[in-house]
């Protein structure tokens, strides 16, 4: 349909009255207006008034902005109503909070902001991460957590645009019936279903954003080892957008990992004086010796070599890494570090402690 006239006067079916002041926003979701909650004779409210392109975007809206009124994450959802214009058509109208502050998009993108501090991103991602918890433990997935569907409140993150969430029982993913390839997972339109772990890769690259006040997109990932983003948090994106095997399992565990950031710096410690026994798991590149080498040595000293972080594994060498976020060597150091941070005692040691002690077997 085409767009409402400036000074329209919807009213819904119990009478509530809003008077459309200006457009401020259009796309393929619908077009957004300035509106005024008319109460009476002078007194008006400020509200924003989404005319949704479809049915399902604005059922979608009306039904989570229901059901998640009370977490204060959320855009919230003041009044929904079909709407009649002309004789044949309806407008499907939501009705919201005005976000004065606007999306994160308004404001890097727009150059409308300076850019945020490091402690300033970690804590608004971790409330992200909070509420997103909170939302899948109920079945709820959004879908779409993109820099112009998350709005700033008081410095804060508050997440908009419900039209293409999704919720399951039990957890359970779905499957992909509408998303946005640009801040998608690569494979996400080859039979992938939907989960936790996809709105995670949507929140590493808003994490991105945030940090650099750029928008990053799927395809400039590999970009991200060019970037001034510190190691540790570099690191955290990184497997938050890595292929589905590699990222956090649950926002809650993504939450926690972002918290304990620098707290193990996964640095070379004590190397034991005897290897009989030890499962061990090689990363990086081992001066003075290959990798075939390293392993016979190792096997000839007693112990047990792994492909693979494991529940077992108590030793992870590490050697020279030319790439910080190459996938070989990121998977195992993420596993271990994220199996120390659970409890699992790994120890941690250089390819030349390594290298010293078998010269002594």
């Amino acid at each position: 349909m085409n767009g409402l006239k400036l000074r329209t006067v919807l009213t819904n079916s119990d009478g509530d009255r809003y008077r459309i002041v200006r457009e401020i926003g259009a796309g393929g979701f619908g077009r957004i207006y300035l509106a005024h909650r008319l109460f009476g004779a002078e007194e008006e409210q400020a509200v924003a008034v989404k005319v949704c392109s479809t049915p399902r975007d604005w059922h979608g809206e009306a039904f989570f902005g229901a059901l998640l009124a009370e977490e204060r994450g959320v855009v919230r959802v003041l009044d929904s109503f079909a709407y009649p214009v002309g004789r044949s058509s309806v407008a499907y109208i939501l009705v919201s909070e005005l976000m004065n502050e606007g999306t994160v998009e308004d404001l890097f993108l727009r150059r409308q902001g300076s850019l945020w501090s490091e402690s300033r991103v970690r804590s608004s991602i971790s409330s992200l991460l909070a509420l997103l918890a909170r939302m899948h433990d109920s079945g709820i997935t959004h879908r779409d957590i993109k820099p112009n569907n998350v709005f700033v409140r008081n410095r804060t993150l508050v997440l908009g645009d419900f039209g293409i969430s999704k919720m399951t029982l039990g957890g359970q993913r779905s499957e992909v019936d509408a998303w946005t390839p640009a801040f998608s997972p690569r494979d996400i339109g080859e039979g992938l279903l939907w989960g936790p772990t996809v709105d995670i890769f949507q929140v590493g690259l808003l994490t991105a954003t945030l940090l650099t006040g750029r928008v990053w997109q799927t395809e400039d990932l590999a970009g991200l080892r060019y970037s001034d983003i510190a190691d540790d948090l570099l690191c955290w994106i990184w497997h938050a957008t890595s292929p589905k095997a590699r990222r956090y399992r649950s926002a809650s565990d993504a939450a926690l990992a972002l918290k304990t950031l620098g707290q193990d710096a996964m640095t070379p410690g004590r190397m034991p004086t005897r290897l009989v026994g030890h499962h061990v798991v090689l990363t990086g590149r081992i001066d003075g010796m290959t990798r075939r080498e390293a392993t016979d040595e190792l096997k000839r000293a007693g112990a047990h070599v792994q492909a693979d972080v494991t529940n077992a594994t108590s030793l992870l060498v590490r050697g020279h890494i030319g790439n910080v976020l190459g996938e070989t060597e990121g998977r195992k150091l993420f596993a271990a570090r994220e199996r120390r941070r659970t409890g699992q005692k790994i120890r941690i040691v250089s390819g030349g402690q390594m290298v010293r002690v078998l010269g002594s077997y």
